[in-house]
C-alpha cells in the first residue's frame, strides 16, 4: 500500500513500512524455496530461535489468538520446521523447539533480512540504521 502526499503520523508510517518489509522478506524467501512460509509463521519462528518456549508463551508473545497460534504451529510442524515436546518434569506444558531444518531456514531467512537492512543503510546511512535499531530496542512505557 502506497501512502499519499498527505501528512502521516509516525505510528502509521512505521506500521505500514513494517508490513511492507515483512512482505518483501516473505516474497524473497518464497521465490527461492520449495517450502512456503508466511510472514505470520516467520514471526512465530522468531519467537522460537534460541529458545524453547511453551505453547502458551508463544501465544502471548505473538499477540494473536490462541487458536491462530495453534493453527500456525501445526502448519510449521507439518513443514518440518518445529516439533512440540513434552518434558518429563513438566507434562502439563508443551514446549516448542526448532528442528535442524527449522534452524537452517531461520539462518537463511536472517540472511535475507540482513541484506534488506544493508539496502536500507545504503539509502539512509548506517548511522541512521543504528540509531533506529538503538531507539526501537528500548522498552517503552506509556
Amino acid at each position: 500500500m502506497q501512502t499519499d502526499t498527505r501528512e502521516i503520523d509516525i505510528i502509521s508510517l512505521i506500521s505500514e513500512k513494517n508490513s511492507q518489509l515483512r512482505k518483501l522478506c516473505e516474497n524473497q524467501w518464497n521465490a527461492g524455496q520449495h517450502v512456503k512460509i508466511t510472514s505470520t509463521e516467520w514471526y512465530v519462528l522468531s519467537q522460537l530461535y534460541n529458545a524453547e518456549p511453551s505453547v502458551s508463551q508463544v501465544a502471548k508473545s505473538v499477540n494473536i489468538t490462541r487458536q491462530a497460534t495453534h493453527k500456525c504451529l501445526r502448519s510449521l510442524q507439518e513443514k518440518g520446521l518445529l516439533k512440540i515436546v513434552i518434558r518429563p518434569h513438566n507434562k502439563r506444558n508443551r514446549f516448542i523447539v526448532l528442528t535442524p531444518y527449522g534452524n537452517q531456514c531461520w539462518a537463511e531467512y536472517s540472511t535475507i533480512k540482513k541484506q534488506l537492512e544493508e539496502q536500507i543503510a545504503l539509502t539512509i546511512g548506517a548511522d541512521n540504521v543504528n540509531l533506529i535499531k538503538e531507539h526501537f530496542s528500548k522498552d517503552w512505557r506509556c
